[in-house]
């Protein structure tokens, strides 16, 4: 798998944990969308192009760690969702 489509897990409740694989290099919009399950996400290196609000709604997300190859511009939408849900473990690998 070479990326991960818009809105792909949209509404998935009962998923938990996510580790993407190494493979994946993109994440398409709102991918996660409504994930209010969602608690630990880590995103790999080789992920470069991320979708716009790819967090949104998932109020239960506490860690995340986050790909150190991703742009800045990215990076900061990214973090602004983790400060709005109050996220408690965020790092970039």
């Amino acid at each position: 798998m070479v990326s991960i489509g818009k809105e792909a897990f949209r509404g998935c409740v009962n998923m938990t944990d996510v580790i993407i694989p190494d493979s994946v290099e993109q994440i398409g919009f709102r991918a996660f969308f409504h994930c209010t399950g969602l608690t630990n996400l880590v995103i790999p290196d080789s992920v470069k192009k991320v979708g716009e609000d790819i967090f949104i709604n998932c109020t239960s997300l506490k860690s995340a760690v986050l790909s150190k190859n991703m742009k800045i511009g990215l990076l900061v939408g990214i973090l602004a969702t983790i400060k709005l849900y109050g996220i408690s473990a965020a790092r970039i690998s």
